[in-house]
């Protein structure tokens, strides 16, 4: 299943494991995106939910890949072929 508001999107595995996504334009954004992330995945977790797998910033304006301190992932857009593999090993799909 894959839930999408135009800017944040859930991909949800049948046996409940899920990634968390935000697309943003600008490099500015990236902090915000990925604090919303993080907030969106204890608020899950506190609630007996599952962690997410893999959590994720795509960026227009970024030129690199990296995964920050808190383990968001940041990702330019044109390296999305690269984000879903790194999504599939860390969800195991």
């Amino acid at each position: 299943m894959i839930i999408d508001d135009y800017k944040k999107r859930v991909i949800e595995l049948n046996d409940g494991s899920w990634c968390g996504i935000e697309i943003k334009l600008g490099a500015s954004q990236i902090e915000e995106a990925a604090n919303n992330l993080v907030r969106i995945n204890k608020l899950l977790a506190n609630k007996g939910g599952k962690e997410a797998k893999s959590l994720c910033v795509i960026c227009a304006l970024t030129n690199a890949a990296y995964k920050r301190k808190d383990g968001v992932y940041v990702v330019p857009n044109y390296f999305f072929k690269e984000l879903m593999i790194i999504i599939k090993f860390n969800c195991n799909f």
